[in-house]
């Protein structure tokens, strides 16, 4: 085992870990604790914990940013598969739309608004076209908390395929 072998490694587990930190993070902050909106602005525990939390998912979403393009780059030299490359090309694409979720959630309001969903995009447009209320009850269903919650795993799991290619 040599040095780059060593730095491919350490590269390696940066970015599981940060992968864990952020996934991890989130469930364990909207899942377990469970805070509304209301119970973050009036109760300055929480509030805290928000910004401390918050600030650990932004350490860990550049983390993987760049980790994820040492670790692309290390596996472009070495394979060049066209399914690598959709593999890959899906899990970037996830990310990315996780990331820019995060962030929007993050930027309207400083605390997690449950109103703020993916639905809010498509609603006008899909109620012009007078959708039948089951599909109107799921588009309900579709926050941006959710979507991450699925999108997460799925990625993680392309990630796993990656690595078994």
């Amino acid at each position: 085992m040599n040095f780059s072998d060593l730095v491919i490694i350490t590269i390696r587990w940066l970015h599981v870990m940060a992968t864990i930190t952020w996934i991890g993070g989130n469930i364990i902050f909207y899942v377990v604790l469970k805070p509304s909106a209301s119970e973050i602005k009036s109760n300055p525990n929480f509030k805290s914990f928000g910004q401390s939390f918050g600030e650990i998912v932004e350490l860990s979403k550049w983390v993987l940013i760049i980790t994820g393009a040492l670790l692309t780059l290390d596996n472009l030299a070495t394979r060049i598969e066209i399914p690598y490359f959709t593999i890959l090309t899906l899990k970037v694409a996830l990310s990315f739309l996780m990331f820019i979720m995060g962030y929007r959630s993050v930027k309207k309001s400083p605390v997690y608004n449950s109103n703020n969903s993916f639905r809010m995009l498509f609603s006008n447009r899909f109620n012009a076209y007078k959708l039948t209320q089951f599909s109107s009850q799921i588009l309900g269903q579709v926050t941006t908390r959710n979507t991450i919650f699925v999108l997460g795993p799925i990625v993680v799991f392309l990630g796993i395929a990656l690595r078994m290619i």
